[in-house]
């Protein structure tokens, strides 16, 4: 069956003034993304709109009988347009552990329920000018029990407080170089921040004050239950690239990653020793700290064929609103009895940062820490105190 001469030129016209239209489309969503935060459904929009009015106009330019050869080539790349968008819609949606998504004024001293406490007034109480407090965020939590043993009460609100804030690794590390915090709460520093304090002539003073694990995780329907250590750095390389390889599904791995610089990005990259580290997925561009663009490392999207990592109190306790299977590793489960024992393989210290021997209050309050009192209120918290002995009630 031939089509009408004319008509396919008709239609070619159309297709030409639908093409300028469908470009002028994209204008006005580049336009809406401004000003919208769902900017996807309005690119749908317009995408289903302009696929509507060629159909229609096909239809109509080509009759009756030739309608269902034109509702076919048309149709398609709108069904393609729509499902695509149905995905990156299904992924955006996906429950997601981040950082960003916390409050930690949740966690605020003196206001907020959720703070660990002693049972009796603590024997240390600070006056005059107090330490100024960053914490990571998994560590906010400790932080925060201290201020509220020790200090004053008083307004210590993460965003409007100079006493105690919180946040990534890599900003608190930058905050105590440049002279902006007085005492971290965080993990070891990576071999970048090192070299950046000595090169700005900064020693860095770590006390340990607890332990903690590093864990595995992964969608509770995922039928693995655990990794060896081996198979963690062989889908970290690249090498191990779908869940069959480790006794699952048929599924492609998406193994996630955390932002350079991040406490548990350091310890990913401890354990990997010197096996390179595949390039993990990238969410977008953003303005990094020194002005240039960086790409974003994509948080975790708790999909089927997901893997991710953190430690064991951000995940169970200030992210326990996503489902989560945890992974054993080598064989063992991570707990409060397999840190403090030793059992389990990927456990690292945390601790009080200085630049130089802390002095005043804030060689204190880091000794404090060390006591009982700091040791149990660790505890309570939901932490290993360090060294990792029980605490006695």
């Amino acid at each position: 069956m031939k089509f009408d001469e004319i008509a396919i030129i008709k239609l070619c016209v159309i297709l030409l003034i639908a093409g300028i239209v469908y470009l002028s489309c994209v204008g006005v969503f580049l336009f809406i993304t401004i000003f919208t935060p769902n900017p996807g459904f309005y690119f749908m929009m317009l995408t289903a709109l302009y696929w509507s009015l060629v159909i229609l106009i096909s239809l109509k330019l080509l009759g009756a009988r030739r309608s269902a050869v034109g509702f076919i080539l048309i149709a398609l790349p709108l069904a393609i347009a729509l499902g695509g968008y149905g995905y990156v819609y299904y992924q955006n949606n996906l429950p997601r552990v981040a950082d960003g998504g916390l409050l930690l004024g949740d966690y605020a001293p003196f206001t907020s329920p959720r703070i660990a406490t002693l049972e009796r007034p603590a024997s240390l109480r600070l006056e005059g000018e107090l330490p100024r407090l960053y914490a990571a965020t998994a560590l906010y939590t400790v932080a925060a029990a201290f201020v509220q043993a020790t200090c004053p009460e008083g307004d210590y609100a993460p965003k409007t407080s100079s006493i105690l804030a919180g946040g990534g690794s890599d900003i608190a590390y930058e905050r105590l170089i440049s002279g902006q915090a007085d005492i971290l709460f965080t993990a070891g520093p990576s071999e970048r921040q090192l070299a950046d304090a000595t090169a700005r002539g900064v020693e860095l003073v770590l006390t340990p004050i607890g332990r903690e694990a590093f864990v595995f995780f992964v969608n509770p329907a995922n039928p693995v239950d655990g990794l060896t250590l081996e198979q963690i750095r062989g889908i970290y390389s690249g090498r191990i690239t779908g869940w069959s390889e480790v006794g699952g599904r048929w599924m492609t791995i998406q193994a996630f990653q955390r932002n350079p610089g991040s406490g548990s990005q350091t310890m990913l990259e401890r354990i990997m020793g010197g096996t390179p580290l595949m390039s993990p997925p990238y969410e977008k561009e953003v303005v990094g700290m020194m002005g240039g663009m960086l790409d974003e490392v994509m948080d975790y999207r708790n999909a089927s064929n997901a893997l991710g990592f953190s430690f064991l109190y951000f995940v169970t306790q200030m992210h326990a609103d996503v489902e989560l299977k945890l992974l054993a590793v080598d064989g063992v489960y991570p707990s409060p009895a397999t840190i403090a024992d030793g059992a389990y393989p990927l456990v690292g210290d945390f601790y009080m940062v200085t630049a130089g021997p802390p002095a005043g209050n804030a060689a204190q309050l880091i000794e404090w820490a060390q006591s009982a009192e700091g040791r149990e209120l660790i505890a309570k918290t939901g932490y290993v105190p360090w060294p990792s002995e029980p605490v006695k009630e």
